[in-house]
């Protein structure tokens, strides 16, 4: 496969890496930082997919370049998902392929099958309260997380008490997340179901960043010669190891 990698920073070194591990070449770096800012066809040259890993007021634009290119994509940047129904046209126009995720951790996907799980039961017990903490890193601009979002999601879907995520002051309704930003973790999620005699913890905790590189490099591979527009949890079980 050759890649390019749309934004250069610390995951989109990690992603190198990994296609580097995994046998494939990377043909084109996009950043401003390495005096690449745009994405034009001479900045593309040869590549095949393109992994964008930048900032939600970049991917979109991003996003649509790629696909007038003829890339195939992997998208790992969050905060643009309530503009899916303005991208599946220009995925459809183009006949292009993207693949997208809050978190391409494969153990995060299974994860969140298990919270979803969970919180049905929890809900039909009915006296257990459910709420979220997430940890990133100081300097991660996202607050809270893609993924901790993506998680209430699951807990929405089961817990009818529940019918909004709240970060701030709690509200009737409210499924609370709290954010920690500071240190060096890569990303810790975890989700409590809290009862007066009893507390249960299940918690997703990234020792590297290199689970997150591995699944998007997997998603890449898939994607290369497919077209559609996939939510990481929708390809998974076809990616095996």
């Amino acid at each position: 496969m050759k890649a390019l990698l749309l934004g250069y920073g610390k995951m989109g070194k990690e992603i190198e890496a990994e296609l580097l591990r995994r046998g494939h070449e990377v043909v084109a770096r996009i950043d401003p930082v390495l005096g690449t800012p745009e994405l034009t066809e001479d900045t593309k040259g040869s590549a095949e997919v393109a992994f964008e890993f930048t900032t939600p007021q970049s991917a979109l634009a991003n996003i649509r370049r790629a696909l007038e290119l003829d890339l195939r994509l992997v998208v790992g940047t969050t905060g643009w998902h309530s503009e899916l129904t303005e991208v599946r046209p220009w995925v459809e126009k183009h006949k292009g392929g993207l693949v997208y995720a809050s978190n391409f951790s494969p153990g995060l996907v299974i994860f969140r099958e298990v919270v979803r799980e969970a919180a049905r039961r929890y809900a039909q017990l009915g006296d257990y309260d459910v709420y979220l903490m997430e940890r990133h890193h100081g300097g991660k601009k996202d607050s809270p997380s893609g993924t901790a979002r993506t998680l209430a999601e699951e807990v929405l879907k089961e817990e009818k008490r529940k019918v909004r995520v709240v970060t701030g002051a709690p509200e009737p309704g409210g499924l609370h997340i709290t954010s920690v930003r500071g240190g060096s973790s890569v990303g810790d999620h975890s989700v409590f179901f809290d009862a007066e005699g009893e507390e249960v913890e299940l918690a997703h905790r990234a020792r590297s960043r290199r689970a997150f590189a591995a699944g998007a490099v997997r998603a890449g591979e898939w994607i290369r010669t497919r077209r559609g527009l996939y939510e990481f949890s929708e390809i998974i079980k076809d990616l095996g190891t």
